[in-house]
């Protein structure tokens, strides 16, 4: 592909593709060019005081396309989530899933091209065209997810075969981490792709997907936990609410999991429990007439058939209102969706690693 630059003696690289009165080029005011059309590429425009700033934001416009922005996720003081006692060092299905097609994407935008450039004389400032041929980058992508298909349809199998309900769980973990990826990885086909079409699937996921949440439904978690509460001057409380305990079972139900109390931890697949303490805490100046309240816990998650610890990890969360008590209330009912997200997520770690 001839590229259509020339350098002047200064070092100024200068466009000569087609040009707008007054010799600015087409792409700088439309956003594509004639010599990459849309149709056959993604393209990018980017500007800036110097050229290699205006090339990299070129780049960048291209990587918008697949959503691999950074985004600033400011940590939040008013919450965390620690991990403890129970790291694994090995990485789960999903994560290798995951990072597999991340390398895949990132393959393709390597082959992002900054193919023109071109300096304002007016307004000194410069811009610069990145292009990403379409049809090149579909097929390292269409690759892929023929691999995941072919990984899928045999996990799928096992899913239906086995006759062992932990050999069952965990191909359904497995199969639903493929199945996510096969949808990532179609999505960035279809951004690809100039009409907007997909990979058809082999097989029919909605059927698939079904009978992996059937499977994962059999998995049967114990959930016991008790709290203990402070009032507004410290004193201690005895009406700590069970807010924490039906959250749990609340999120874990709507994950997929059968999640109750009324039974026995030996009867059960996964164990977990902790104690929950809420306490008064001090607001910053700007929320002074608002009441503060924390709530922390350690959460222990076991496998109820051998008793071994899967993970601790420790949570907490802080809420306000102009009542205490609601302080108190907001900041366990937070703490328990955020136990029954790390629950879901340590669970499906383990099983898929069985």
């Amino acid at each position: 592909m001839k590229r259509n630059l020339f350098v002047l003696a200064s070092g100024l690289t200068l466009c000569a593709g087609a040009s707008f009165a007054g010799g600015k080029p087409e792409w700088t005011v439309k956003g594509a060019s004639s010599e990459y059309p849309r149709e056959a590429y993604v393209t990018g425009v980017g500007l800036g005081d110097k050229e290699d700033i205006a090339k990299e934001r070129a780049r960048s416009e291209v990587s918008k396309f697949f959503k691999l922005q950074v985004s600033a996720k400011l940590d939040s003081a008013m919450s965390e989530t620690n991990r403890g006692k129970g790291d694994k060092t090995e990485r789960s299905f999903s994560t290798s899933v995951s990072d597999s097609v991340q390398t895949v994407t990132n393959g393709v935008l390597e082959g992002v091209e900054v193919v023109d450039a071109w300096k304002d004389p007016a307004t000194k400032v410069y811009y610069a065209l990145a292009v990403l041929e379409r049809e090149k980058a579909k097929g390292a992508i269409e690759d892929k997810i023929k691999d995941l298909d072919g990984q899928a349809q045999e996990w799928s199998s096992q899913v239906d075969a086995s006759s062992e309900k932990l050999g069952r769980i965990k191909a359904a973990m497995r199969l639903l981490a493929l199945l996510k990826a096969r949808e990532d990885l179609n999505g960035q086909y279809r951004v690809l792709d100039s009409k907007g079409r997909s990979i058809p699937s082999p097989f029919n996921q909605a059927q698939v997907k079904s009978l992996a949440n059937k499977a994962i439904a059999q998995l049967e978690v114990y959930v016991d936990f008790q709290c203990a509460m402070k009032g507004e001057r410290g004193e201690t409380r005895s009406d700590c609410g069970d807010e924490v305990e039906t959250g749990i079972i609340k999120g874990l139900t709507s994950f997929g999991f059968e999640a109750q109390t009324a039974t026995t931890p030996a009867e059960m697949d996964i164990v977990v429990s902790g104690k929950v303490a809420t306490g008064p805490m001090k607001g910053d100046n700007k929320t002074a007439d608002w009441k503060w309240a924390r709530s922390t816990v350690t959460v222990s998650l076991k496998d109820g058939r051998t008793s071994k610890t899967i993970q601790r990890f420790d949570v907490t969360d802080r809420q306000a209102s102009g009542d205490y008590d609601e302080a108190a209330r907001r900041s366990r009912v937070k703490l328990a969706e955020k136990v029954a997200k790390s629950v879901r997520e340590y669970t499906t770690e383990y099983f898929e690693n069985q």
